[in-house]
């Protein structure tokens, strides 16, 4: 089987023990002030999501 980064996005990778896999990178926006109202979004979403 043939990694396909293209189509599915990731980044081909290998893990120490050489099983195959994607990784997906996300970009953050470093101009979000990041107050209260975000802090309390944050929370929101991770009791929601379990996270």
């Amino acid at each position: 089987m043939i990694f396909h980064s293209f189509r599915s996005g990731g980044i081909p990778a290998r893990t120490a023990q050489g099983q195959r896999l994607l990784l997906y990178v996300g970009i953050i926006d470093i101009l979000q002030s990041y107050h209260i109202r975000k802090k309390l979004e944050h929370t929101f979403k991770s009791v929601l999501t379990d996270g």
